[in-house]
């Protein structure tokens, strides 16, 4: 098994409709974080991309299982991850991010770690007023990480309850994709061709023209009188000579 699993008789976890961890829970959910972070780059490549409804709809046959996702940032702070017997730093990154698949439906992530570029998105008392991202601006990001349980947060649907799947990740990723700018010559080029297009056919309308038009003159009388002069002048001034 190359991705290591934290599926075991260990794993208390229960699927429920309130935010956070249990107390049961904690053992799962440190050791969850504590091997994200430890994943090679070669192992996240073999991750598989998760899909939300399977989160949703069926969470025991997922959980504990590595997944990479990538979405929108929508909010972001730091909190406090507190000490424990994993390795677990003191500092922790809350994120919620909505997928391609999600809709408006919320994906909730604890990262250890995020890309320096998103990190700069949050204020400088962010414990009070976390960054947001609620229009189309919003940060695209990725991550790879366990999914540990399904729980609720409180939303503004009609039930002021909705469900989100949570994952411990190692780090947050900017997944910003590079902008393709064009030049001015980029622009020109394709009239460019066109213009040439053109011109040669032009060209060759005219060469055409002419031919056509030397081929008409040479049936004339004019044309063979004046052939008629030029091939029997030189003999004419021959004589005289």
């Amino acid at each position: 098994e190359i991705m290591p699993s934290l599926v075991g008789s260990e794993m208390c976890i229960r699927d429920s409709d309130v935010i956070g961890i249990h107390s049961t829970e904690s053992d799962a959910y440190y050791t969850a974080l504590k091997m994200a972070t430890r994943l090679s780059v070669q192992q996240a490549r073999l991750v598989p991309h998760g899909a939300y409804a399977v989160f949703l709809d069926s969470p025991a046959s997922v959980r504990g299982a590595a997944f990479r996702l990538e979405g929108k940032l929508r909010q972001l702070s730091a909190v406090n991850g507190g000490a424990n017997l994993y390795g677990g730093g003191s500092l922790l990154y809350d994120a919620w991010v909505t997928t391609a698949d999600s809709g408006d439906q919320l994906v909730h992530v604890i990262c250890a770690n995020v890309d320096k570029s998103i990190g700069k998105r949050l204020s400088a008392d962010n414990n009070k007023s976390p960054a947001k991202f609620l229009d189309s601006n919003a940060p695209d990001v990725a991550f790879t990480g366990y999914f540990l349980k399904r729980e609720g947060y409180a939303s503004h649907h009609a039930d002021g309850l909705s469900l989100a799947p949570l994952f411990l990740a190692g780090k947050l990723n900017d997944h910003t994709q590079p902008t393709l700018s064009s030049t001015r010559a980029d622009e020109i080029t394709p009239y460019l061709g066109w213009l040439a297009v053109v011109i040669g056919g032009g060209i060759t309308l005219i060469v055409i023209s002419f031919a056509q038009s030397d081929h008409s003159h040479a049936n004339t009388r004019a044309y063979q009188l004046l052939s008629l002069i030029h091939i029997s002048e030189p003999t004419r001034l021959g004589m005289i000579s």
